[in-house]
């Protein structure tokens, strides 16, 4: 994410670092606070995705902690298209939910 930063700003000893569209998008997914799925949509909607930033992006965050990123990923870019009407890609959805239900599956065989 730190590779991704848009902008920088400077404030004396304050500084905001602002984050890529896509990984503004994983934030919002990950922290499920009221209003995040507006937001995404809002963000789908005014700038261009890197859809594939965010699908790698999730896999990488299930290898760096023990959630099922693209599980949750599935779930609220789902929900944005159909209860948003965000414009996600329909291969995007179908590629994040592979990949969501492959990891679902390799968990179950861990875990026996």
């Amino acid at each position: 994410m730190k590779d991704r930063i848009r902008s920088v700003y400077e404030y004396s000893n304050f500084i905001i670092k602002v984050l890529s569209p896509e990984d503004l998008i994983i934030t919002k997914c990950a922290t499920e606070r009221a209003g995040d799925r507006v937001d995404a949509a809002e963000i789908i909607k005014k700038t261009e995705i890197d859809w594939n930033i965010l699908i790698n992006e999730s896999i990488y965050q299930s290898k760096a902690t023990p959630y099922l990123f693209p599980v949750f990923l599935f779930d609220f870019l789902y929900e944005l298209k159909e209860d948003l009407n965000a414009d996600i890609p329909k291969e995007v959805i179908n590629k994040i939910r592979k990949i969501a239900e492959e990891m679902l599956v390799e968990r179950v065989k861990k875990k026996k």
